[in-house]
């Protein structure tokens, strides 16, 4: 608790000097902030005064640092409510390293007859004298050009390393890796594969998160999968062999999880931004989104119903209140299901789309991927050739910006045959496997070949009419 005097108790009426003492560590760890302190109250003992408060932080004094110093805001705002006669510190530093904060800081103390004290020399600072002043502001001033030196030097470092391909340091495991950062951990760079394929055949993120975490797998801090901790995996460079350095990939001495291709493909799947847009509660349903009223045409909603004590559930003509629309269509779910489902497996076991599905090239993107590794290479060598003066600032810009818009250009293309990409990866035996796949995967593989799907009336009776189910084929 501070001591709190009015200016008249401090000094000449009482002969007290109520001090503040600061104290400050830019890192957690150590015992620099006791031993900093005990040098502050050794001062305030000879000088004969009363230490009112301690202020301790662990904050950086950097002026671009993202945590705010709140205790040496509080240690101001008392300042100025004229609560200290003194504030002792262990050295400059310890206040500011930047002119225009001790700038401020000299201002407070001026209005409120405050002097500082250093205990690391035993340096005292009227500020009342200019010369005082000017000499506080000279060691603010050094102590922000080392600052700057520091930052230079750690840049430079980082600069280094991530030419080199090297890890930075610092940060948890990351997941197919080993403690080490560079040997591959193969059970888990195996999950990590098997989710790229996965997401090629147009499984989500979301399903294979219920499955690792129903199957206890942890992530590499022992916590559950998340569809974003997942998401940031599988887009990280880490994953595809590259450090990224100022938005520039570089080889790393890590080998890659995945290969480039397939890297790509999933970085562009995940970054697309058509997929923040239809970011919402899962679909539960099998084929929600592609029914249609054969009446009034708009899509058709789930309608739960209980009769007789049993639970159904029907697709209807009607908003998910069970209002709305026509409501002329409507049937069992399952019925509607099973329907579609024998369709669809006649449809992929016919000798046409095997044949189709088999060509060399069914993979229609291949020739995209390789357009864009070429232009990440060309985009890659630009910097270079801007350091070796090859090129002017003016051109580099321009050339990168060209760059970005042509790579841009191909990962659209690339994303616009999704559809052909989950065909090409279709299982030959989808009839056996298709109960294992996962909701999104099977609703992935109907949307790739089905446009939409119609219901019309059918006549009166309850027996379930396969006629009255139009499936619209994709061409």
């Amino acid at each position: 608790m501070a001591w709190i005097l009015e200016p008249g108790d401090v000094g000449e009426a009482t002969g007290v000097v109520v001090a503040a003492i600061y104290c400050r560590l830019s890192k957690y760890g150590g015992r620099g902030i006791g031993r900093q302190e005990e040098d502050c109250r050794r001062i305030v003992a000879a000088r004969g005064w009363t230490v009112g408060e301690v202020f301790r932080e662990t904050a950086s004094a950097n002026p671009n640092a993202k945590k705010a110093r709140k205790e040496w805001l509080r240690l101001l705002a008392a300042i100025e409510r004229r609560e200290f006669g003194a504030v002792v510190v262990w050295l400059e530093d310890r206040s500011n390293r930047n002119v225009v904060e001790a700038a401020e800081f000299v201002r407070l103390c001026q209005k409120a007859g405050v002097r500082l004290v250093i205990a690391g020399n035993d340096t005292e600072y009227d500020f009342s004298d200019p010369e005082d002043v000017a000499r506080f502001y000279g060691e603010s001033a050094r102590a922000q050009a080392e600052l700057a030196r520091l930052q230079k030097r750690v840049r430079r470092a980082a600069r280094q390393l991530a030419e080199e391909g090297k890890w930075n340091g610092g940060g948890n495991r990351p997941f197919g890796y080993k403690p080490d950062r560079v040997t591959v951990e193969e059970s888990e760079a195996a999950l990590l594969r098997e989710a790229a394929r996965r997401l090629l055949a147009g499984d989500s993120l979301r399903g294979i998160c219920v499955e690792w975490n129903r199957k206890g797998i942890p992530t590499a801090t022992g916590h559950k999968w998340e569809n974003s901790s997942l998401r940031r995996i599988l887009i990280s460079p880490r994953v595809g062999g590259y450090r990224e350095h100022s938005g520039r990939l570089i080889p790393a001495v890590w080998p890659a999880i995945l290969d480039q291709k397939t890297w790509e493909a999933v970085r562009t799947i995940l970054t697309d931004p058509a997929r923040t847009a239809m970011r919402g509660a899962p679909k539960k349903r099998l084929l929600t989104t592609l029914l249609h009223c054969g009446v009034c045409g708009r899509r058709m909603s789930v309608e739960r119903r209980v009769e007789r004590g049993h639970e159904y559930l029907y697709y209807m003509c009607a908003d998910r209140y069970g209002q709305g629309r026509c409501r002329r269509t409507g049937r069992n779910l399952s019925d509607v299901d099973r329907e579609v489902t024998e369709r669809l497996f006649y449809i992929l076991e016919s000798t046409a789309f095997q044949q189709a599905a088999s060509r060399p090239a069914d993979d229609p993107a291949r020739g995209l991927y390789e357009q864009l590794a070429h232009e990440q290479g060309l985009y890659d060598r630009l910097e270079d050739k801007l350091a070796r003066e090859l090129i002017s600032e003016e051109t580099f810009k321009r050339n990168r910006t060209e760059s970005e818009e042509r790579m841009d250009a191909l990962r659209h293309k690339i994303a616009e045959l999704t559809d052909n990409r989950i065909i090409a990866q279709i299982p030959r035996n989808i009839r056996e496997v298709w109960p294992s796949l996962s909701i999104d995967r099977q609703r992935a593989i109907l949307a790739a070949v089905i446009d939409h799907i119609e219901i019309h009336p059918q006549g009166k009776g309850t027996r379930f009419d396969p006629d009255t189910i139009k499936v619209i084929w994709k061409a």
